[in-house]
């Protein structure tokens, strides 16, 4: 009965150290992770703080040539009469202005999607880190199981000789048969 308790409590014990083992395990990639997470995330508004201020300067220089190419309409308008040349030279201008618009317009949207790139990077990162945490996990379940299946499997095979050597085993005593003693051709097969 004290042998049952004391593999009982070293079962236990053992049992204890690989959840323990396994926590410190998880742990540790639970800071990395966090740590790998932050380190993603200050990069991320670090682009945001770089991309911004680009971005919000692109869309007000679009605004004022917007702006500028209405005003200038509005001028040519009023004095087309007299000055049809300038008015051209202006036209072209304009046009100029408004490609040059366009071209700005292209750009903050190459970044913007850019950014969404980077975005969906980040997250397929993320899921991929997260897969393989999960993955390290069960490697690391399986790893601590195989083990103490094993070990409680020679525990249990101790213990069933220990238990077979413990009881004292019954006296055979045979009377020789008749047949054996009288027939020395069975004795040397």
């Amino acid at each position: 009965m004290e042998n049952t308790e004391t593999i009982l409590i070293a079962m236990v014990g053992i049992t204890g150290i690989s959840v323990l083992l396994q926590f410190v395990v998880l742990l540790v990639i639970s800071y990395t992770l966090r740590k790998g997470i932050k380190s993603a995330t200050e990069f991320s508004e670090e682009m945001k703080l770089t991309l911004a201020p680009v971005i919000e300067q692109s869309r007000e220089l679009i605004k004022t040539t917007r702006d500028v190419v209405a005003a200038t309409r509005d001028l040519v308008a009023r004095m087309e009469p007299r000055l049809e040349a300038a008015a051209t030279d202006l036209a072209t201008m304009a046009q100029s202005a408004r490609e040059e618009a366009e071209y700005i317009e292209a750009s903050a949207e190459e970044i913007m999607e850019r950014l969404r790139g980077q975005a969906e990077r980040f997250d397929a990162i993320t899921t991929d880190a997260l897969n393989s945490v999960e993955r390290l996990g069960r490697f690391v379940a399986e790893t601590v199981a195989v083990p103490v299946r094993q070990v409680t499997g020679v525990i249990a095979a101790a213990k069933a000789i220990v238990e077979t050597l413990r009881t004292p085993l019954p006296s055979r005593r045979r009377a020789p048969a008749e047949s054996d003693v009288g027939d020395e051709t069975n004795q040397f097969v």
